[in-house]
């Protein structure tokens, strides 16, 4: 069941701090209703399966519990609060920015917003 999440601290990241607060008060679409437990690597990381196995042995791949939200969703909703932060999505991940692709927000930045019947 999807659902809508509201940010409501600054989510870590490898993001510059001001795109990070971006986030702050926005609503987003989550793909599902609850919280989930995610193998992560940083938004400017572009690992291809070889890499992210050898990432994953060493050590490099962190576990994170959060509401997946679809990275092209996520960037238009921001789009609509601060044109910069988005354009530095863009600019810098674009590699995220295709169908299927997501954004983790961790559990402690987030609050359920509304529930959808979809």
């Amino acid at each position: 069941m999807h659902c809508a999440i509201r940010i409501v601290a600054i989510p870590p990241g490898q993001a510059p701090l001001w795109v990070r607060e971006s986030w702050v008060g926005l609503e987003l679409p989550a793909l599902r209703d609850r919280p989930e437990k995610r193998r992560t690597v940083g938004v400017l990381e572009r690992p291809d399966l070889a890499q992210f196995l050898w990432d994953l042995m060493c050590g490099r791949v962190q576990s994170a519990t959060g509401y997946m939200v679809e990275t092209l969703q996520a960037v238009e909703v921001l789009d609509g609060a601060n044109a910069a932060a988005a354009t530095w999505w863009r600019q810098n991940a674009p590699h995220l920015l295709q169908p299927k692709r997501y954004l983790l927000f961790p559990v402690e930045v987030c609050q359920i917003a509304e529930r959808s019947r979809t």
